[in-house]
């Protein structure tokens, strides 16, 4: 009975220490934005597909895997990448081109995160083709 006791008071002795020092970090809804995307981010780009089907890294020198029922590690990496990039590129859009300090710092960084945006995307339509030849659009790549 003592030892239930104990382990109650140290655990929340320890939690209100968690609490009054990390409290902030834990229930700021930027930390809980950060983790959302990042597991969305991971589950998109194909990790649990791969995961269940142990599917290997890479195969003989390829790291991108033909057609829609095959997908390497190395693939899911890459496109998590991707996917990452076009995020933080229309996050940069929406929240930080509006606190900008004048508006010619405001049309630059309009100007880079939108040719950010057009570049990555094109790298994504370009694995696209990649993995489906007949896909019949492109853009830059």
């Amino acid at each position: 009975m003592i030892n239930v006791a104990s382990v109650i008071v140290i655990g929340g002795l320890a939690a209100r220490f968690a609490y009054k020092y990390f409290g902030p970090i834990i229930f700021s809804r930027w930390t809980w934005a950060l983790a959302v995307v990042l597991t969305m981010l991971t589950f998109i780009s194909g990790h649990m597909f791969v995961k269940i089907r142990g599917m290997p890294s890479t195969m003989r020198g390829q790291w991108i895997a033909g057609g829609y029922q095959n997908q390497y590690e190395a693939e899911v990496t890459v496109i998590g990448g991707i996917y990452g990039a076009l995020a933080f590129a229309q996050l940069m859009l929406i929240l930080g081109v509006p606190h900008a300090k004048n508006a010619g710092s405001q049309r630059m960084s309009i100007y880079i995160f939108s040719f950010l945006m057009i570049i990555v995307f094109s790298m994504l339509v370009s694995l696209f083709r990649i993995k489906n030849p007949s896909y019949p659009f492109r853009m830059l790549f």
